[in-house]
C-alpha cells in the first residue's frame, strides 16, 4: 500500500506499507492491503506505518481526515510530525510560553489554544505528562 501524508504546511515523504494503524476520532483503525474504501475523521495520536522490508515509521498526527482507496492511504492531517523528532523539553517550553503570553483578542487566544492542544498531543504520544496551564 502507498501512504501519502499531507498537512496544510507540507507534504511528508510517501511510504510503502503492509499495515497501518491510525488514530480515528473514535478509536484506532487498522488498515491492510485490500481494505475496503473508506474515509474517517482523525483524532490525535500515533500513525504507525509497518512494512516487512523497512523500519517502522511513526508520526504523531492531530485532526484531519484519512481516506483508503485502491490500496492508497491518504492522510490529510491538521498537524503531523515524526515521533522520533518530538522533544519533551522543547514542547514543554513552547506550551509554557503560550500560557504565559498575553493575548489582545479572542482570535489570538483561540490560535494559542489550538497550538497548545497540538503540543499536548505530542507530549502524550511520547508518554510524558502535560504540565498544567491556566489560559491555554
Amino acid at each position: 500500500m502507498r501512504v501519502v501524508i499531507l498537512t496544510p504546511q507540507r507534504q511528508l515523504p510517501d511510504h510503502q506499507a503492509d499495515h497501518v494503524m491510525a488514530p480515528a476520532h473514535d478509536g484506532f483503525v487498522g488498515i491492510q492491503p485490500g481494505h475496503a474504501s473508506m474515509v474517517c475523521q482523525l483524532g490525535g495520536g500515533d500513525l504507525t506505518i509497518d512494512h516487512a522490508t523497512e523500519p517502522r515509521v511513526v508520526y504523531v498526527v492531530d485532526g484531519g481526515l484519512l481516506q483508503v482507496n485502491d490500496d492508497t492511504i491518504t492522510v490529510l492531517a491538521e498537524s503531523a510530525t515524526l515521533k522520533a523528532d518530538v522533544s519533551e523539553n522543547v514542547l514543554i517550553e513552547k506550551l509554557l510560553a503560550l500560557d504565559a503570553a498575553t493575548y489582545d483578542d479572542e482570535m489570538a487566544l483561540t490560535q494559542a489554544k489550538t497550538e497548545a492542544h497540538w503540543l499536548r498531543t505530542q507530549l502524550q504520544s511520547i508518554g510524558k505528562s502535560v504540565p498544567p496551564t491556566k489560559q491555554v
